[in-house]
């Protein structure tokens, strides 16, 4: 187990990750306990996913929508496979949240 540097105190680490699918089940380091959450839970502990988060996914759907239907009554040739490949996500949402990272 490492020691802290300086004070000679164990260093210890717990990592939580959460149940997403990419997350490998075998993760194991040294010196690091690495705990998988139940299903579920991140809503509870993590104050984004309570408000901003669902905010954020109402305007996206709303938008991209809107979006949507303004293609297909502009567009006679209109094709919906089209439009996913050329849907430009972050573009988009730094445009309709007035960010600019420029």
């Amino acid at each position: 187990m490492a020691v802290e540097v300086g004070k000679g105190l164990d260093f210890k680490v717990l990592l939580l990750v959460d149940n997403a699918g990419g997350h490998t089940d075998d993760l194991s380091y040294d010196g690091m306990q690495i705990e998988f959450l139940p299903p579920n839970t991140t809503l509870l502990i993590q104050p984004m996913d309570q408000g901003i988060i669902r905010a954020f996914k109402v305007l996206y759907t709303c938008n991209t929508l809107q979006h949507l239907v303004e293609a297909m009554d502009s567009d006679q040739d209109f094709s919906l496979k089209d439009y996913w490949h050329k849907l430009d996500l972050i573009g988009h949402r730094r445009s309709q949240s007035g960010l600019n990272t420029r």
